[in-house]
C-alpha cells in the first residue's frame, strides 16, 4: 500500500497533497523528497515517527550529489535498495538495509520540530499521504502485530493517534520520543523478538 501510493511521486510532493500544501500557509520544506519511509514497508520490526526532520545544514548536503533526489525516490519506488547514510549511522541501520525494519513517518513532508508548529499538524491532517499511512497501519499493520507476526515501536505517536491501551505483546511505546532514535532497552526488546523469530521460522 506505501509503495503503491508513493510511486506517484517524481517530483518532491505527492501529486495528492500538491493542492492542500499549495492552498494553505505552512513551513514544510519541500525542497527534497520526503523521508515517507526507510526501508521495506513489509519488514516484520516497524519503527512509527511523526515526520521528516529539516536542518538547514544536513538536509541540503544530503542532496548534494547529482541524481541524489532520483535515487531517494527510486528507493520509495522500490527500485533501489539500500539506506540514506544518515540511517545507517545508527543501530537501526542493519536492520533498515537487510529488510528487518522499516521506518515509517506519520507525516512525509519536512519540517524542523512538528511538536511546535501548530499550523503544520492541523495542515497535515487533510493530506492524503497522512490518511493513507493511518490506514497502511489500521489495515496492514495492526492486524499483523496482534497475531504476534510483526513488532511495532510506536517512538511518536503524536500523529499516528494509537491507543495506548490496545497495546499487545509486540508493540512497544517509546519512553523517550525526544531522542531521535528509540532507546537501547527499546532495541533490545525488539531484537530478542527478532531473534526468536528468526530461531522460530528457521529463517
Amino acid at each position: 500500500m506505501l509503495r503503491e501510493f508513493w510511486r506517484d511521486l517524481t517530483a518532491t510532493v505527492h501529486p495528492a497533497d500538491q493542492p492542500v500544501l499549495d492552498a494553505n500557509r505552512h513551513t514544510f520544506n519541500l525542497d527534497f523528497p520526503p523521508p515517507a519511509f526507510v526501508g521495506d514497508p513489509g519488514a516484520p520490526l516497524v519503527i512509527l515517527y511523526a515526520n521528516g526532520g529539516y536542518d538547514p545544514t544536513l538536509t541540503p548536503a544530503e542532496f548534494a550529489d547529482p541524481g541524489a533526489g532520483d535515487e531517494y525516490r527510486a528507493r520509495l519506488h522500490g527500485l533501489s535498495a539500500g539506506v540514506p547514510a544518515y540511517y545507517r549511522s545508527h543501530a537501526l541501520g542493519p536492520w533498515l538495509e537487510d529488510g528487518r525494519a522499516v521506518r515509517v513517518n506519520a507525516v512525509a513532508y519536512r519540517s524542523r520540530r512538528l511538536s511546535a508548529e501548530p499550523e503544520n499538524r492541523a495542515l497535515a491532517e487533510q493530506l492524503a499521504s497522512l490518511a493513507l499511512h493511518r490506514r497502511w497501519l489500521a489495515d496492514v499493520v495492526l492486524p499483523d502485530v496482534q497475531k504476534g507476526r510483526r513488532f511495532l515501536i510506536v517512538h511518536r505517536n503524536g500523529m499516528w493517534k494509537l491507543d495506548r491501551a490496545s497495546a499487545a505483546e509486540t508493540v512497544v511505546f517509546s519512553g523517550n520520543p525526544i531522542s531521535p532514535w528509540p532507546a537501547a532497552e527499546v532495541m533490545e526488546r525488539a531484537r530478542a523478538w527478532l531473534a526468536g523469530r528468526t530461531m522460530h521460522e528457521g529463517i
